[in-house]
């Protein structure tokens, strides 16, 4: 789950369904709780999310569980579109975009500078 630091009425959802379904992300509108928009069946095993330190960019890492994709779908924050893959090796099932200033820091569950 990842909340817009700007934008406080969304909030993004990782929707992990169970095999053989795909996962899918809904975009919330917190004002109302009903689902603005379902980015739908985009691969399995879609874990958790994180904001790039723009807040331009949701990133999304996809776990890789028994030989399934793996790696990080990108999101432009604007269109709610996806708009890339990038391919990783391995699997994760965590993402904490890690930056370089306590300004951006108070938006994440990074606790790294």
């Amino acid at each position: 789950m990842t909340f817009h630091p700007t934008i406080h009425h969304k909030v993004y959802l990782a929707i992990l369904n169970p095999y053989p379904q795909l996962s899918s992300i809904a975009i919330v509108n917190l004002k109302t709780l009903k689902i603005i928009k379902e980015i739908r069946y985009m691969v399995h095993d879609v874990q958790s999310t994180g904001l790039t330190d723009d807040n331009r960019y949701l990133l999304v890492t996809v776990g890789g569980f028994q030989r399934y994709d793996s790696g990080t779908i990108v999101l432009d924050i604007e269109s709610d579109m996806v708009i890339g893959f990038i391919p990783g090796s391995q699997g994760s099932h965590d993402i904490a975009p890690v930056y370089t200033s306590m300004k951006h820091l108070k938006n994440s569950r990074s606790c790294v500078l």
